[in-house]
């Protein structure tokens, strides 16, 4: 009996020294809210309170210093935050999450999102990559201090801030989050370069009547799109290469069509636009008469995805 008391004894004094050493951890978690906190990289004094709705307010002497101080405190509020979407952006997801994610990697790379936010940094005004530097500085002085334990997603995952390079956030990783929510918003893509593509034969008027908005909505945009196209001179002939630069993931050629007649496509290297039944291309289009004037739309395919055929009920390619 005197092993069993020994034994259950020891017992509860681990579980409470183990219950301590949690509460210390989380109570260490948390960002300080209260007292003065000394960070390297600011020039002068900035006051950071947070409301009753624990909105962040940030007062500052000067742009550099609240973009600084908002670097700092969204690394003490959104750590892991910043960590996961940093992966996101540059495919290293599987470094840490395995085959599980291996697929959204290779998207990722596939689709070059740093690429272009490394290219579309470099052309920003100064202002604006400066306020970028400063920021990501104030992520960097956070982590360099690191006044609070990490969140419990690097210790059970066993994940290093800013994984084998130290970086934890670059300027250009805000320039690529941007891209990512331009991406994740953009999942009607295939409908706008339907309406792009058909708004080259069909005048405004007509195309909303096609493409109709919600109903008892008006129009999405009050422009006269047909002609707004062709003033920014976004439509080509068939047989003109495209600009490399201008889709997010791949460099596209644009081909006449390889055969006649129903179905015939205009191909590019990663989506194919086809009119259902015409014997004519995108490039030399012909009126709205392809199997029927409210069934007849363009079919836009990309590698990993089918879009709904528009503008009736959508059918899957």
């Amino acid at each position: 009996m005197v092993w069993a008391q020994r034994a259950f004894v020891a017992l509860v004094a681990g579980a409470l020294l183990a219950g301590g050493g949690m509460a210390v951890y989380v109570q260490r978690a948390f960002p300080a809210l209260d007292g003065r906190l000394a960070v390297q990289g600011l020039r002068h004094g900035v006051s950071v309170q947070r409301d009753s709705a624990d909105v962040t307010h940030i007062q500052a002497q000067s742009a550099q210093d609240a973009w600084f101080a908002m670097g700092y405190v969204h690394a003490q509020e959104r750590t892991w935050q910043l960590e996961f979407n940093r992966r996101v952006l540059h495919g290293e997801l599987s470094e840490v999450f395995g085959p599980a994610t291996l697929e959204t990697d290779k998207l990722m790379r596939a689709l070059d999102i740093m690429g272009h936010a490394r290219r579309q940094y470099a052309g920003l005004p100064a202002h604006a990559r400066e306020a970028l530097q400063v920021y990501s500085q104030g992520i960097h002085a956070f982590h360099k201090n690191l006044p609070q334990a990490l969140p419990p997603e690097f210790h059970v995952l066993g994940v290093k801030p800013g994984g084998a390079t130290g970086a934890v956030w670059q300027p250009e990783d805000s320039v690529g989050w941007a891209l990512m929510m331009a991406l994740d918003l953009g999942g009607n893509w295939g409908n706008e370069f339907a309406r792009l593509s058909v708004a080259r034969t069909l005048d405004t008027g007509r195309l909303w009547q096609l493409m109709p908005p919600y109903p008892g909505e008006p129009p999405a945009a009050s422009a006269d799109l047909a002609s707004l196209y062709r003033q920014l001179g976004i439509y080509r002939d068939a047989a003109t290469p495209a600009n490399p630069t201008d889709t997010l993931g791949g460099k596209p050629e644009a081909q006449a069509p390889r055969r006649k007649g129903p179905g015939a496509c205009f191909r590019a290297r990663s989506a194919r636009a086809c009119w259902p039944g015409h014997k004519t291309s995108p490039a030399t289009p012909a009126p709205l008469k392809a199997r029927a004037a409210t069934t007849g739309c363009w079919q836009v395919r990309a590698r990993s995805a089918a879009n709904p055929c528009l503008p009736t009920t959508p059918t899957w390619a």
